[in-house]
């Protein structure tokens, strides 16, 4: 088994843990809301803010063939994704903290979160972006580069939201993308098997 094997094959599974994160998160947040929102902000923060981190180490470890093809595009990719990984950590850091001891980070969301949010957001778009075209120009990874689009499309639809009408409004999208972003994950899990195995 070589080195590009394991890289692969990681990756792929980082991919999949991410979606059954966040497969959770959806069940969760759905619960809130039937719940009246009396559940803690935390409970589906931290299947979500779990699964982000782990798609963001699976972006750094997208098909190691597929970098080695377009170098600039994959130094953007990760570029992207070590941006929006250090977002994450400072806004799940915030979250956490500002949950235990009792301070508001929902209705509204906090400014300085919102900044943080949004600059995860934008790195993730661009970070997710760049791995599609660079696996749309590969024959073998062309479906790989069309399920890598639907994170994309999802949080590029929160973005444009909030823009327009508030960005409290546009997170409160993820009741219905992140059903979508769940299924993209594990879809590019299996496109990402499918590839591994050709190695």
């Amino acid at each position: 088994m070589n080195k590009i094997y394991i890289e692969n094959s990681w990756g792929a599974k980082l991919f999949l843990i991410a979606g059954c994160f966040m497969l959770v998160n959806t069940v969760l947040l759905w619960t809130r809301y039937l719940m009246d929102f009396k559940l803690s902000i935390l409970w589906p923060a931290i299947p979500a803010m779990t699964a982000l981190f782990i798609c963001v180490m699976g972006l750094f470890k997208l098909d190691t063939q597929i970098k080695k093809r377009t170098p600039k595009i994959a130094k953007m990719a990760s570029f992207s994704a070590l941006i929006a990984g250090c977002s994450l950590i400072v806004a799940a850091i915030w979250i956490l903290v500002g949950s235990l001891m009792g301070l508001n980070v929902s209705n509204p969301t906090p400014s300085g979160l919102l900044i943080l949010i949004v600059l995860f957001m934008v790195s993730m778009i661009i970070s997710f972006l760049a791995s599609s075209v660079a696996s749309l120009l590969t024959k073998q990874t062309r479906l790989l580069g069309c399920f890598l689009l639907l994170p994309v499309a999802s949080w590029g639809l929160m973005f444009i939201v909030g823009l327009v009408s508030g960005f409290d409004v546009g997170l409160s999208l993820d009741y219905y993308l992140n059903p979508i972003i769940t299924m993209s994950f594990i879809m590019i899990y299996h496109q990402l098997s499918k590839i591994t195995h050709r190695v």
